[in-house]
């Protein structure tokens, strides 16, 4: 037998000072609402009780699975999932596809789906406080112009036009790389205009940054802390004590993605007690052997990248973190 949601039901519209009712199958119901955004399915439950219900039922949850992969906020994996509870926990605590789309790029390709058991461990009491969600992409889609004059040189690096020829830069878009060198570069034409820059201090060291600029295969999802942990300790204390429970230790650039982005929003540096970010990997950078670190933040400089010895600092930490993507993408 066929639900009662598939029988046909009458859904009184408004159109400007008419008043219109019309009949319709659940079915065109739903195809009507599909590709709304989260902000319109919610307006639309106001409508009355029986928008509300069907919104809200299982059998039109696809709805805010769409919205939500749309907004760039992860989706749960699993059967059965509550996809309007889990966007409205996830998005408040997630640097996502609306937000990197606002201040840097369109992230490219499909947002992964998060690991259900992730998912849980994210929801606790112990870390529902204390960790964010950040979507790490492989590659942005960027327009240039005159207004963000860049192009990219032939290791895929983004590079700056000079001011005399800015004017002349042909509007076109750009599939970049999402490196750290190309996240720095982006940072310094964002989107949303702010003024909440520089983002990063022009001094960092380019020896150390080199060997961190990797480009990612895939798009990511990472639950990371919101503050950098373990101070006080060299770095395989660290290492040792964020790895227990299946954790591990940010990168520099994972960390930076999340710091660029709450400093465009908000010009304030994310590492509470000005605490360091240090990488877990060891780089060889200006004849010595160092661990890139994160920090030094000035609100008229930016954040500094520099190496750093490893060796136990009071305000020197690693940021724990946790691969969140599902390996499967049921939903």
């Amino acid at each position: 037998m066929k639900p009662h949601l598939l029988e046909k039901t009458t859904y009184s519209v408004e159109l400007g000072r008419l008043s219109r009712t019309i009949t319709v199958s659940p079915d065109a119901f739903r195809r009507v609402l599909s590709g709304l955004t989260t902000e319109e399915l919610s307006k639309c439950c106001a409508v009355s009780q029986k928008w509300k219900s069907f919104i809200d039922s299982a059998y039109a949850r696809i709805l805010w699975r769409d919205a939500s992969l749309s907004e760039g906020v992860p989706v749960v994996e699993g059967e059965n999932r509550d996809y309007k509870s889990d966007f409205k926990f996830l998005r408040p605590i997630t640097i996502g596809g609306r937000t990197m789309a606002q201040y840097l790029g369109e992230i490219v390709g499909e947002l992964p789906r998060m690991d259900e058991r992730c998912f849980s461990k994210l929801c606790s009491e112990q870390m529902c406080n204390n960790y964010v969600v950040v979507v790490d992409p492989a590659y942005l889609q960027i327009t240039v112009g005159p207004e963000r004059p860049f192009s990219l040189d032939t290791s895929n690096n983004l590079v700056i036009a000079p001011d005399k020829v800015r004017s002349e830069i042909r509007q076109q878009e750009l599939i970049v790389p999402f490196t750290l060198k190309n996240l720095m570069t982006l940072t310094c034409f964002p989107l949303k205009r702010v003024s909440n820059g520089p983002v990063f201090d022009e001094r960092c060291d380019t020896e150390v940054i080199e060997p961190c600029n990797a480009a990612p295969t895939r798009n990511s999802l990472l639950i990371m802390g919101k503050v950098a942990q373990a101070a006080r300790l060299n770095t395989t204390e660290q290492a040792h004590k964020v790895n227990q429970h299946g954790f591990k230790a940010a990168t520099v650039r994972q960390r930076a993605i999340h710091n660029a982005i709450r400093i465009l929003k908000t010009g304030i540096n994310p590492e509470q007690y000005w605490m360091i970010v240090r990488s877990p990997e060891s780089v060889n950078a200006n004849n010595n052997v160092v661990y890139p670190v994160l920090g030094e933040f000035g609100k008229d400089l930016g954040m500094s990248i520099y190496g750093d010895a490893g060796q136990a600092k009071p305000r020197v930490g690693f940021v724990p973190m946790l691969e969140a993507a599902a390996r499967s993408k049921t939903a």
